[in-house]
């Protein structure tokens, strides 16, 4: 991949997972806060990293989610 078509993730917010039992099952959910007014648009990617702290505390964020922009169409 050529050094132009390098895409970089953006950090949306960090993620805590949490896990309740309703009526004697488990349900996962995941929750965060975002800070700042984002937009997502046609082609953009989202993903979900799960953290690479080794060191983390318990108020750091367990997984982070992230944005991979579309690229532009190169005009010729």
């Amino acid at each position: 991949m050529s050094e132009n078509n390098t895409r970089k993730f953006e950090d949306i917010t960090g993620m805590w997972k949490r896990t309740k039992t309703v009526a004697g099952s488990s349900e996962v959910h995941f929750y965060g806060q975002i800070r700042e007014n984002i937009t997502l648009k046609a082609g953009d990617k989202i993903h979900m990293y799960e953290t690479r702290n080794k060191n983390r505390k318990s108020k750091d964020p367990q997984w982070h989610l992230k944005v991979l922009r579309e690229t532009p169409p190169e005009s010729n």
